[in-house]
């Protein structure tokens, strides 16, 4: 924190008489005293909340544009095994635009928390928040990166890892931040899908995401204030439920196995 230089207190001729009345006069200075380190310390928190205003109005999350950016850094190094125009096989999963998502696009599960408690709390235990941190899971896994590579266990990480995947995490050497790990399937990932079929195996498309949309519906990426989501709880729904996260086939896109010739 940058310390603001205290003011020099000025004393007045007529307050140094002080043969005329020592307590009023002192009372009268205590006064003085209180009042500029009041004005010094709203002074003072005021500048921080100011560098604080300005340091998170200037750390945006990444927006489309950047996107296709990220995308473009993530192949120069990706391994493309099973197609260029394919970067996500063996999953089934595609996203919108066939370009890798940042990771930092994903608002975290705790980022929902500050309203959804007690969804959040349910998610915490839940296998969902665990999904690639089974001993069985993990086992199998390591076999399959160890015996044939890791792009091959984009198999098993479009379901249990989406992120991940679809980051460009799925690569020898990958120089992405795997801080997303510790939400598993998180609730972004979900509510990002944008359709899905029932062939399994990570068979859905996932977006970029949005926790709201604009007055004309397009989607706002980043992270939106609390305050201005419940002020306009109908575009934070828009952004976040499709009718189809209410069926079976929403579940199917994980819940279903399809094992490809590979």
């Amino acid at each position: 924190m940058e310390c603001l230089p205290h003011p020099t207190l000025e004393v007045k001729p007529d307050e140094v008489q002080e043969h005329r009345n020592p307590p009023a006069l002192l009372a009268h200075r205590a006064l003085r005293i209180a009042g500029v380190l009041a004005l010094t310390a709203a002074a003072s928190c005021g500048w921080m909340a100011w560098r604080a205003e300005r340091a998170y109005a200037t750390d945006n999350e990444p927006d489309a544009t950047d996107r296709s950016a990220y995308s473009q850094t993530v192949k120069e190094h990706y391994n493309s095994r099973f197609g260029v125009d394919q970067p996500f096989l063996p999953s089934n999963a595609v996203t919108d635009t066939g370009e890798f998502i940042n990771p930092k696009s994903f608002p975290t599960a705790k980022y929902c928390g500050h309203c959804h408690q007690e969804a959040h709390a349910e998610w915490r235990q839940s296998v969902h928040a665990n999904s690639f941190r089974a001993p069985w899971y993990v086992k199998n896994v390591n076999m399959l990166i160890n015996g044939k590579g890791i792009e091959y266990a984009r198999h098993c990480e479009g379901c249990h890892n989406p992120i991940a995947l679809t980051s460009g995490a799925m690569t020898q050497h990958s120089p992405v931040n795997r801080s997303f790990d510790a939400d598993g399937v998180t609730c972004s990932v979900c509510h990002s899908i944008q359709q899905v079929n029932t062939r399994g195996t990570g068979s859905y498309m996932l977006a970029q995401p949005a926790v709201m949309v604009d007055e004309s519906g397009k989607p706002i990426y980043g992270e939106v204030s609390d305050k201005e989501i419940l002020a306009h709880l109908d575009r934070h729904s828009k952004a976040v439920m499709k009718d189809f996260y209410h069926t079976s086939e929403f579940c199917s896109a994980c819940h279903k196995a399809a094992l490809p010739e590979c």
